[in-house]
């Protein structure tokens, strides 16, 4: 663009000189201007508006564009002075960018604020302006460029300006800062936690509030750092998998994955991703949704679907399976009395026991009954424990091991003390099981965020992972001789009383938290 309005400048002081040397041959009788009608032709022809003056400030030129974009006949306009040319575009007389370049220091600097932006050049000037007359009072912005022009003898001889309209061009700009504008809206405050990063570096660029709370990092943390830096993936192969299907062009959607939070707690999410081009780079817009709560819930759902399917089948043919077992092991140890028997004793008595375990097992059944009765009343969990503790501890010292107790006095629940009595018993002794000799079992109770709090803390080896995902469920044990009965009655009881289960597990040991509703 310099480079033509270059070429213009010098055709127009070149046609300047020419007007000159015309009049000293008319003033010879010598009119030689065939050159100069060809040569203001090219300027009438230029598609950009051009206006010439000369030093008085007259217009020398006014060209076939400069007519369209004001709706001024060059016949009006020709010879024209006083500022004149500005009146088409500012409905007033006042200098326009043509004449800065004209002008003194002083008066340039305060011309030249009224203008979006003006730029020296190479002995030329640049500005952005809206006029708001042009086009019939349409009003335009105006892109314009003015230089001084020399006669042959390198003399200042005038000034010309090139005007081209960039309303479109400003729209676009407009059109694109709003669509920018609300992306950057919708992005930061979208619920859903999304982040931009390069393709393949995987490069955080930015992310939005709802990612930083959700993963627990912090803006300045993240940006210009990698997905695989924070160590956001739990399996890199998730990420290895999906930037091969968008580079294969296959969608991302809702991919479920493992993620890990600044924290090292593992959750689940559902990724979606989408590449994008900004600044000329290969980019993606990742969003997940954290759905590690809804599959817990869908979890415990199932679990407990199967509680009370087993509950349902062992309440309609638990007792006609008892009052046989009840015969039998009369008459069994009825014959076990007399004396001709004494050899089988020893047979009698294991089939009692057998009778006795089976029996035990139909009661743990019973228990996980979905419409079992509970006689839910108001009461101290603290007093429920310090009454069973005394059972407890000889249990446990019959082991070599310590039962301690971390009371917190929380207020009253709504319990059935029966029930979470047999909670109780169920945990603790599988935690004395989990432990070895010399290891210490708490018991402890809190009120949290208006959630009453009964945890059991054991000193064992941890829960093994193959089991994590199905605690709870009836007969998934690790123990060589149980029967994957009590936590499953845990989770009954829990059920029956609103309450929900929590555990946290390692190492060093497993904690359960059982979460009461205050009544």
């Amino acid at each position: 663009m310099r480079e033509a309005s270059r070429e213009k400048e010098d055709l127009i002081s070149e046609l300047i000189s020419l007007r000159q040397e015309n009049e000293k041959l008319k003033a010879s009788k010598g009119i030689n201007i065939e050159l100069q009608q060809q040569m203001e032709q090219v300027i009438e022809l230029l598609p950009d508006a051009t206006l010439v003056i000369n030093l008085q400030g007259q217009v020398v030129f006014w060209n076939k564009a400069m007519q369209d974009m004001t709706g001024v006949p060059k016949e009006q306009m020709i010879g024209k002075g006083n500022y004149e040319y500005a009146i088409p575009f500012y409905g007033e007389r006042r200098p326009i960018i043509i004449d800065l370049v004209l002008m003194s220091d002083n008066k340039y600097s305060e011309i030249k604020n009224k203008y979006d932006f003006v730029k020296p050049g190479d002995n030329n000037l640049f500005g952005e302006v809206y006029v708001p007359k042009t086009y019939n009072g349409k009003g335009a912005y105006l892109w314009a460029s003015a230089s001084k022009l020399v006669d042959t003898k390198g003399n200042i001889c005038g000034a010309i300006s090139s005007i081209r309209d960039i309303s479109d061009r400003k729209q676009a700009e407009k059109d694109l800062r709003n669509a920018e504008e609300r992306f950057s809206k919708a992005f930061m405050l979208s619920p859903m936690p999304m982040c931009i990063s390069t393709r393949d570096e995987a490069i955080f660029l930015d992310v939005n509030e709802s990612f930083l709370q959700t993963v627990g990092y912090s803006r300045e943390e993240l940006i210009g750092r990698s997905w695989l830096e924070v160590n956001f993936w739990d399996d890199v192969s998730d990420h290895d998998s999906i930037l091969k299907r968008l580079q294969n062009y296959e969608k991302v959607r809702e991919i479920e994955i493992k993620y890990n939070t600044k924290l090292g707690e593992k959750r689940l999410a559902l990724l979606s991703a989408e590449p994008i081009r900004l600044n000329e780079a290969d980019c993606l817009v990742t969003m997940f949704s954290d759905i590690t709560e809804r599959k817990q819930m869908e979890n415990d759902l199932a679990r407990l679907d199967r509680l009370n399917l087993i509950g349902e089948m062992a309440a309609s043919i638990g007792h006609e399976i008892r009052n046989p077992m009840t015969a039998i092991r009369g008459f069994i140890q009825l014959i076990n009395g007399q004396e001709r028997y004494e050899k089988d004793k020893a047979y009698f008595d294991l089939m009692i026991e057998e009778l006795d375990r089976a029996n035990g097992i139909i009661s743990e059944y019973l228990r996980m009954a979905k419409d079992k009765i509970v006689n839910l009343q108001p009461h101290y969990i603290d007093n429920v424990v310090k009454a069973i503790y005394p059972m407890l501890k000889a249990d446990a010292n019959l082991k070599g091991m310590n039962i301690e107790l971390d009371l917190g006095n929380p207020p009253m629940a709504l319990i059935d003390k029966n029930e979470i009595r047999q909670l109780i018993l169920n945990i603790t002794r599988n935690g004395l099981e989990a432990m070895s000799e010399g290891g210490t079992l708490t018991i402890g109770t809190r009120l949290v965020n208006k959630e009453i709090i009964l945890f059991i803390s054991d000193q064992g080896h941890g829960l093994d992972t193959e089991v994590i995902d199905k605690l709870g469920t009836p007969f998934v044990t690790t123990k060589n001789e149980g029967t994957g009965l009590g936590l499953a009655v845990c989770y009954s009881i829990a059920a029956r009383h609103n309450a929900r289960i929590d555990f946290d597990t390692g190492p060093k040991g497993t904690t359960f938290y059982f979460c009461f509703p205050t009544s």
